[in-house]
């Protein structure tokens, strides 16, 4: 704990104010929170990676408003031999970038004093001109009556488009006073303007969006038949074929004509009589399984017993009432839910059943969901939603094919019969009770086996082509995401716009020109009912995020707190809070577990305030990922250390805080995350 008159310490501040049974840090986003985990490249650099890959991370680290972790990468580079103007600057910048003057140790600034000297050794390029801006508004903040000011921006809007505007996002809080007026209105408009670019509000969904599952469907049932089941048919097939040639054996004893006729008349017949038979049997039974499959138990009937099935529940009918057609087509729209109803709870059970066990999060599955949903709509267009019937339907043609072969059959049998009932009376009596009793049982085994490697078939069929049908459409959306998905630099250049019309609402509100104020941090923290989302390596990036300003000023110390719909590009319910600088009485830092960390703001008439940064659930780290590492990257991009020193410095100093000389008494580190 800081307190009021005391001087800062040395080392680390961190403390744990939180009691045993207090609950701190976790205020926001912890419960219904979606987390997307991408798979990038972006951040990746492999322990032996050479000094140019080093840099080009550190680079993407500091677009992406993660300048501790570039200025490490840079300077391992630097430290490998990669060195030119160009990495120098883009040192520097790391190194000012959501800083001021007063958070540099006195070995920061001699690093850059180092810099500086290097600079000369570099020729003269757009680079080096840079750099020497960066310089000369350094010089002017630690001497603000010098000339360097007017030379500075001269020079500074002498310098190419994207250098100057690196300049201005990355000096924010070194550029100060006159300065600061004079870049201001072009700041704000550049922030209107490139709020919305690149088609924000067309693709920051992206980022949010879950990652989609691997497609699936429901593969065919296995074969139900086994090798007993054959033993068993082919015994019963032998007793068939024995009979049968007892009856040939009796009935051409004779030797009539119409006696070999008739025997024939049992063979031939009997075989079409099979064949077509099995065709209109396994068609009427593949065509029953078709029905029951779009004939289900409506949905709306059904009790779930996991919040799994509820919500891919919700999804199918907020995809059902989307693909609906309207609602002024009011016979049409109740004639959709009516004919879709069994088949959508035949989707939903297969989806239930495909990915309840694979601990993943409903929202991965929306995308299935939803393509399915809209290619039954398709079909139903097109009137093809019923096609199977079409394609199992039993013609006549074969019913009157297996029909007369029927006929033919019973009325030849009874005159084989008959004759070798008058040579062979009592092998032609068991032979046909042989035939009779075998017939059934071979029959109905030989179509079990015969149907069910059929139906397998077929179902390995509809199986591949329904596959290979939802990985067509798993590539397309995946492709999609992957192509509206923002870059880092893009979501950092759109919050840092977000941030400074939030300021500029704060300035506007409380009259206040930049000359005005001596001091200012911004803390973005995640607000409730966020998504969030990262690339590997990489900070969070939330939905919804609070924005805090604060404003030091002569007159105290202005408070802005927005509550900013990152995705929906909204600024809402600005409240706002004016304290004098005695009374902060305490800064403290609260932390929850390895990766949470709060402030708790005491103020001499009030309950201290609760701030979380981030919290305790930050989500499973990735391969190689490292916990420390991680949690000063979210720190960072949050704003965590530049606002802890203004509170601090405020809590400790208080007016005298703003005469603090900066080159002076500096701590060899303000604050290490664990």
């Amino acid at each position: 704990m800081t307190g009021v008159g005391t001087a800062p310490p040395a080392g680390p501040t961190t403390s744990n104010a939180a009691g045993p049974n207090a609950s701190v840090g976790i205020q926001a986003g912890e419960v219904n929170n979606s987390t997307v985990l991408h798979n990038s490249t972006v951040y990746v650099v492999a322990p032996d990676a050479d000094p140019k890959r080093k840099y080009e991370v550190g680079v993407q680290y500091l677009e992406s408003g993660v300048p501790l972790q570039a200025r490490n990468l840079i300077g391992e580079a630097i430290a490998s031999g990669f060195d030119s103007a160009e990495v120098r600057f883009h040192w520097t910048l790391a190194m000012l970038s959501k800083r001021a003057l007063r958070d540099l140790t006195v070995a920061e600034q001699h690093e850059l004093d180092s810099v500086r000297l290097a600079t000369t050794g570099f020729g003269v390029d757009d680079w080096v001109r840079g750099l020497e801006v960066i310089f000369g508004f350094l010089d002017h903040s630690a001497e603000p009556d010098s000339h360097h000011g007017a030379r500075t921006m001269d020079a500074l809007g002498a310098l190419p488009p994207d250098l100057n505007a690196k300049i201005v996002h990355h000096l924010e809080l070194v550029i100060a006073g006159t300065h600061k007026d004079q870049l201001w209105a072009d700041t704000r408009r550049a922030a209107e303007r490139d709020r919305y670019a690149n088609d924000r509000q067309g693709r920051v969904w992206a980022y949010f969006h879950p990652i989609p599952a691997e497609p699936k469907a429901r593969p065919p049932r296995i074969e139900s038949t086994t090798t007993i089941d054959g033993v068993k048919a082919g015994a019963w097939t032998i007793l068939v074929t024995a009979s049968l040639t007892q009856l040939g054996w009796a009935a051409l004893d004779d030797g009539d004509f119409w006696s070999v006729v008739a025997y024939l008349g049992v063979l031939v017949p009997g075989a079409v009589a099979a064949r077509t038979g099995w065709i209109w049997r396994y068609k009427s039974e593949r065509l029953a399984a078709k029905e029951w499959a779009h004939f289900a138990v409506p949905i709306k009937r059904r009790v779930f017993h996991s919040n799994f099935a509820r919500e891919v529940n919700g999804s199918f009918s907020h995809n059902m009432n989307k693909y609906a057609p309207p609602a002024e087509k009011k016979k049409l729209r109740k004639k959709w839910f009516q004919e879709t109803a069994g088949l959508r709870a035949t989707l939903h059970d297969e989806i239930v059943e495909l990915y309840k066990d694979s601990k993943i999060s409903p929202d991965r599955v929306r995308w299935l969901i939803r393509v399915l949903v809209a290619d039954m709509r398709k079909r139903w267009n097109d009137g093809v939603l019923w096609s199977y019937r079409k394609a199992l339907r039993t013609g006549w043609v074969l019913k009157v094919l297996c029909s007369s072969a029927v006929v033919t059959l019973a009325l030849s049998t009874v005159v084989v019969v008959v004759v070798g009932f008058r040579t062979m009376p009592v092998r032609t009596v068991l032979a046909v009770l042989v035939l009779v009793v075998a017939g059934w049982y071979a029959t109905k085994r030989l179509y079990r086996i015969t149907s069910e490697r059929r139906r397998h078939l077929d179902e390995t069929a509809e199986y591949l082509d329904q596959l290979n049908w939802r990985r067509d459409a798993y590539q397309t959306w995946k492709r999609r995401l992957d192509e509206t998905r923002p870059g880092e630099e893009e979501m950092e250049t759109w919050l840092n716009c977000d941030r400074t019309l939030v300021l500029n609402n704060a300035l506007r509100h409380y009259g206040l020109a930049w000359r005005d104020v001596i001091a200012y941090a911004f803390l973005r923290t995640p607000a409730e009912d966020n998504r969030r989302a990262r690339r590997r390596y990489g900070p969070w990036w939330y939905s919804r995020y609070e924005v805090r300003v604060f404003l030091v000023t002569d007159a105290g110390v202005r408070a802005v707190t927005a509550e900013l719909a990152f995705q929906d590009i909204q600024i809402t319910d600005m409240r706002r809070t004016n304290f004098r600088f005695d009374a902060v009485s305490s800064v403290d830092i609260v932390k929850d577990g390895p990766y949470g960390y709060s402030l708790q703001l005491s103020l001499m008439n009030g309950d201290p305030k609760d701030i979380t940064v981030t919290h305790k659930d930050m989500g499973t780290l990735d391969q190689g990922e490292n916990a420390e590492t991680f949690s000063k990257i979210n720190l960072d991009a949050a704003g965590f250390a530049h606002t802890l020193h203004i509170l601090e410095g405020m809590a400790a100093e208080g007016r005298r805080w703003m005469n603090y000389d900066s080159r002076a008494n500096q701590p060899t580190e303000r604050f290490s995350a664990p």
